[in-house]
């Protein structure tokens, strides 16, 4: 479940129902466990359920079986003793309330998050405060994310920001299209001083997702030059530039309309021996996609196939995008059908987008028995595979 991937979640899941056959005692490392495990399957309400259950029970030997039973980890038959230099074991700690706000985001829970963290006696660490960084973030506060590296800053100790917290707080400005702030956090990153007082932005290591973020914040800005600045600068200070990178700065360039640019990256890519993924080529897609330019979009999705890519829904988005703006809305419903026929799962723009072609579809037909059947065609499709996908 840790590894954020869906069959390991379920499995660990499964894996408790055999530890409850087995009788093994619960505590607070597996209840977290579980947590992580239900966010990467989408179930808030189990993942709540847990955390309530161990601020309930925690910590009293007389509720020990009590908060076992609740937590469906130990049958109701099952034998459980708990020596007193266990009981710790019982009682919430900062992994728990890291998992659970992280659980929330991902089940698209961040007020949820918000809530948690902002509760009585919730413990301030380093992790806890990066998840609610995380959580503002999805809630486009980047204040207030802001706020809380400020004060991890100033409290240091257990409270001291890390290179994954300065990844949560670049990631809420990406989200929230502060570009300008990011930029202005890899500076402030690079100039401070462990030992300047009253520092806001404490000394860190800058590696390369900092910048990859940053980047993709400026790219979805369409500020395009910026990000090829910050692309200079990991050359200038010797920072690594992996495909994610590249995949990056060519979206960045392609949102932009900057094709050739785009292009002349990635044979720079290619030439320095970094594979493309579907990200590469989504980028590559951008630019001719917004014109309704489908026929290039199509010829750079038969690139992938040279280098062993295969198409995501991601691809098929864009695909589907440049044919809504070609206002060819029959081949835009012909390349759904293709990904569904594929087993690839829809996402949630690409039924935002196919429902907008229905509509577009129904005003484009003069024809009103034409454009009712073209209405009830989409929605129909659009139906199966949100049934499909479990998740519309």
């Amino acid at each position: 479940g840790a590894q954020g991937n869906r069959a390991g979640a379920t499995a660990a899941v499964a894996l408790v129902a055999n530890m409850r056959a087995d009788g093994i005692k619960p505590d607070v490392p597996i209840a977290s466990a579980l947590i992580c495990a239900y966010g990467v399957l989408g179930q808030f309400t189990n993942a709540e359920r847990m955390l309530r259950a161990v601020e309930t029970f925690a910590g009293d030997d007389e509720d020990a079986h009590d908060f076992a039973s609740n937590i469906g980890i130990v049958s109701s038959k099952g034998a459980l003793k708990i020596r007193e230099d266990a009981l710790t074991c019982f009682r919430p700690d900062a992994r728990l309330y890291t998992e659970f706000i992280i659980a929330a985001c991902r089940c698209g829970k961040p007020t949820a998050a918000v809530e948690v963290f902002l509760s009585p006696n919730f413990p301030k660490t380093s992790y806890t405060c990066t998840a609610a960084i995380k959580a503002y973030g999805d809630l486009s506060e980047w204040e207030r994310a802001e706020d809380i590296y400020v004060l991890m800053c100033r409290r240091g100790d257990c409270m001291a920001p890390n290179g994954i917290t300065c990844s949560a707080l670049l990631s809420a400005y990406e989200k929230c299209g502060q570009w300008r702030r990011a930029i202005f956090f890899l500076s402030r990153l690079r100039a401070a001083r462990r030992s300047s007082s009253g520092e806001k932005y404490t000394a860190l290591k800058i590696e390369e997702i900092h910048y990859n973020i940053a980047i993709s914040a400026c790219g979805k800005c369409g500020k395009w030059s910026y990000a090829e600045r910050l692309f200079d600068e990991m050359i200038k200070y010797d920072i690594s530039q992996s495909n994610i990178t590249y995949s990056t700065l060519i979206a960045a360039y392609g949102r932009g309309g900057e094709q050739k640019r785009a292009y002349a990256r990635y044979n720079e890519m290619l030439a320095k021996g970094l594979k493309p993924d579907d990200y590469t080529f989504v980028g590559l897609m951008l630019s001719p996609a917004s014109c309704g330019n489908l026929s290039a979009c199509l010829d750079i999705k038969e690139q992938m196939h040279v280098h062993g890519v295969v198409p995501t829904v991601h691809v098929y988005n864009e695909l589907i995008r440049a044919a809504d703006v070609a206002r060819r809305y029959e081949t835009a419903v012909e390349i759904f059908q293709e990904m569904v026929k594929k087993g690839i799962e829809p996402n949630a723009t690409t039924r935002e987008m196919v429902q907008d072609i229905g509509k577009k579809g129904v005003e484009y037909y003069e024809d009103q028995q034409a454009a009712a059947n073209f209405a009830s065609f989409v929605a129909g499709l659009v139906g199966v595979a949100g049934m499909m996908a479990g998740r519309w």
